[in-house]
């Protein structure tokens, strides 16, 4: 299987991949909110800035995924073998696809830091989590599909042998990051969103009395006649 039949079969799949994106796009963030909400009903405090908050991180999540999309077409279009036609056409797609999800991402980042998300992480957190899921799920079946096709005898899926190894390289990264960021936001002594330290009470010492002490428990001695 060459690299055309490939990209034959990947444009007869987007529509259909697009649809499905859409879709999880749509109703994990409704599971999200209610988890969410559900999180921030628990907490003391109200956070007056949880829905913007939480619209911020989802459109950055939208745009961190396009961007990796498009790293991933742009790479692996540097490395395939198809003719300068389909090249064209693919460079052109990467490149819209890293130009809006840069600038939404760039934007989302940008508007965050005007609201008490890291003073309270926790949609933050949550959102790290979801990215990193999706792009753990993406990363393990590159990884599956590239040492299926090491394996192989034939030299027939070279096409997706290459695909594999620019998802695992770039969704891997991704991954790796996001781990490393998921971390930081799971140690409450990290960040600066952290409650602060109560130190134990200091016990209260006697503090010893000053001036004449008192005779006699406070009485007379009896006069004798």
């Amino acid at each position: 299987m060459d690299d055309e039949v490939i990209f034959m079969i990947l444009r007869v799949l987007a529509p259909a991949m697009g649809a499905l994106a859409v879709s999880i796009m749509l109703w994990v963030p409704l599971v999200l909110y209610v988890i969410a909400r559900w999180r921030q009903n628990k907490e003391p405090q109200v956070d007056p800035q949880h829905g913007p908050k939480f619209a911020l991180h989802y459109f950055g999540s939208i745009a961190l995924h396009l961007t990796l999309g498009g790293l991933a077409l742009l790479l692996y279009t540097l490395v395939s073998k198809e003719s300068s036609d389909y090249k064209g056409d693919s460079y052109r797609a990467a490149a819209g696809f890293l130009l809006a999800g840069g600038l939404v991402l760039g934007i989302t980042t940008g508007l965050r830091r005007f609201t008490n998300d890291d003073d309270r992480p926790g949609v933050r957190r949550l959102f790290t989590g979801f990215n990193l899921i999706t792009a753990g799920a993406v990363t393990f079946f590159a990884l599956v599909a590239g040492c299926q096709l090491l394996l192989m005898k034939s030299r027939s899926g070279d096409g997706i042998g290459r695909l594999a190894m620019v998802a695992l390289l770039v969704y891997g990264g991704a991954t790796a990051f996001l781990t490393l960021r998921m971390g930081k936001l799971a140690k409450p002594d990290d960040g600066p969103g952290a409650p602060p330290s109560i130190q134990p009470p200091v016990p209260r010492t006697a503090t010893p009395a000053t001036g004449l002490p008192v005779l006699g428990g406070g009485e007379f001695p009896p006069i004798k006649e």
